[in-house]
């Protein structure tokens, strides 16, 4: 069956929702939660959402675009990832909207899996408050 229920989709939501736990821990737990066959169906519902910019909340989106990510990918590949495409316009679209966003920067570093490893170990808000930081940083340094 490949449309999700209503209880996925709930579950789904407090995923992308959870501002306390890590992205280790909220990739763990949805692994834990949903079959592999249920992690691309709920993927597809991710992608929906994202671009029809139904997730306001950036803590929303970095958790999301990590679950894309994490979920579908095979080791330093975007190419393989049924999900890469969209993750590489995604990039390209922000770029073209505002230079050097948060979620650029985040799409930017899941490809380089040195970067994940340091990713992962912080909540969506944390990564946001780095990322919001190294920019401001940045922007004051040009």
């Amino acid at each position: 069956k490949m449309e999700a229920t209503v209880e996925e989709l709930k579950d789904l939501m407090h995923f992308l929702n959870n501002e306390t736990d890590t992205l280790e821990s909220i990739l763990s737990q949805f692994r834990n939660k949903f079959t592999k066959i249920n992690h691309f169906k709920l993927s597809t519902v991710i992608v929906l959402l994202l671009q029809d910019e139904l997730m306001t909340s950036l803590v929303n989106q970095i958790i999301s675009y990590f679950l894309l990510w994490e979920l579908n990918s095979t080791p330093d590949t975007v190419l393989q990832n049924p999900f890469g495409v969209f993750l590489i316009d995604h990039v390209t679209l922000l770029n073209s909207k505002t230079p050097s966003t948060t979620l650029q920067h985040l799409l930017l570093h899941l490809f380089h899996s040195s970067s994940t490893k340091d990713i992962i170990k912080k909540t969506a808000p944390e990564v946001l408050a780095t990322y919001n930081s190294n920019h401001s940083t940045t922007s004051n340094t040009t």
